[in-house]
């Protein structure tokens, strides 16, 4: 019998505090939307005879793939956080068909730079380079740096 007055004791203090329900506590947290200018560059380095093949997000959040002659290829987007929280851009050089039997000359590279806001978040030339940021509900997104 003592026992109950204690844990009533108990409970209140816990249902002051916002342990239980809602009430007493700050209202659950809204993510805020926030919208973000993204702007993507591949630049083929290695000489005439390649195109590039990529890969990036959408304004929706989803890859897509697309293909270019030109050394350099850009598109810039706008996207809305947080129902696209990454972002990300890869690439390729590919050699044309009349240029193979010079492959041993030149060696195909691309250079992929990722723009948030007007701020660059990753820039990387490789075979294969690949440029990704986690958006955030401020306007600084934090660089992806994936795995070599």
């Amino acid at each position: 019998m003592r026992r109950l007055p204690a844990v009533a004791a108990v409970l209140v203090f816990m249902a002051g505090c916002g342990t239980f329900g809602d009430r007493g506590g700050p209202a659950p947290h809204r993510e805020e939307k926030m919208d973000h200018v993204i702007f993507y560059q591949i630049y083929l380095r290695g000489g005439p005879g390649f195109k590039i093949y990529l890969n990036y997000t959408d304004a929706t959040g989803k890859q897509q793939h697309d293909e270019s002659i030109a050394p350099t290829w850009f598109r810039q987007i706008t996207v809305r956080y947080p129902d696209v929280m990454l972002v990300a851009i890869s690439g390729t050089a590919v050699p044309e068909p009349a240029t193979l039997t010079g492959l041993a000359v030149q060696l195909p590279s691309a250079e992929c730079v990722l723009t948030v806001d007007d701020e660059i978040v990753d820039q990387r030339a490789s075979s294969f380079p690949t440029c990704q940021a986690t958006l955030t509900a401020t306007t600084h997104p934090v660089p992806r740096r994936s795995p070599i």
